[in-house]
């Protein structure tokens, strides 16, 4: 099955490739980013501030996805930015907000529908990491402390959140702010990540608690 899978992977590419050569999508007309080779980008997706967006080669940006380099709404000054490595898909619906923050995606990843990464104290992905759906990243935390100011006038603390390479985060997933996740690490479906996790672990629960390691549960 995974032959096929890359077969087919290759086959798209090389196609999205061909049709560059002669004359495909060499641009995102609602934004006016240039694609960079073998690319594809949804006339659905949307791109707020694109110049502060770096896409590597053959991304697919996908029906619906929202990158958003500002800060808070209504979006009107740039704030942050977004780089996406080769290969990687950003899927329907999926949500990249900088608040003023870096999101750097590797090479190779998959950001699933829905979910959200929300970057103002920076969040970093490693190579050939699967995000699945509805997935949340929060890399800001509001302070509460004084009871006599609304929580919103108390400002944040912003740490940034780590994820290594080949990490699996299960669909439905909440990764918080100061985490580092080691490489090769399974987060399960519906886990809350609060701390850091090792590398080649398997982390279910709320909070998430270590279960056991890949080699052998």
């Amino acid at each position: 099955m995974s032959t096929i899978r890359n077969s087919l992977k290759k086959g798209y590419h090389a196609a999205l490739r061909l049709a560059r050569l002669m004359g495909g999508q060499k641009e995102h007309r609602s934004s006016g980013r240039t694609i960079p080779l073998g690319g594809f980008v949804s006339e659905e997706a949307v791109f707020v501030f694109p110049n502060n967006v770096r896409l590597g080669e053959d991304v697919m940006i996908l029906s619906s996805a929202r990158l958003i380099c500002a800060g808070m709404p209504p979006y009107l000054e740039s704030a942050g930015t977004i780089d996406i490595g080769a290969e990687s898909v950003i899927r329907e619906g999926a949500i990249l907000q900088t608040y003023g923050g870096k999101i750097t995606i590797g090479k190779n990843c998959t950001i699933n529908p829905y979910s959200l990464i929300q970057g103002n104290g920076g969040i970093e992905i490693g190579d050939n990491t699967l995000i699945a759906s509805h997935v949340c990243m929060y890399s800001a935390n509001h302070r509460f402390s004084d009871l006599t100011r609304p929580i919103r006038a108390q400002g944040e603390t912003r740490e940034g959140i780590c994820v290594g390479r080949d990490v699996w985060i299960g669909g439905g997933a909440i990764i918080l702010d100061g985490v580092s996740i080691g490489d090769g690490a399974v987060i399960a479906a519906g886990a809350v990540v609060n701390r850091d996790i090792a590398a080649g672990t398997i982390v279910a629960g709320v909070p998430g608690r270590l279960l056991g390691n890949r080699k052998g549960i």
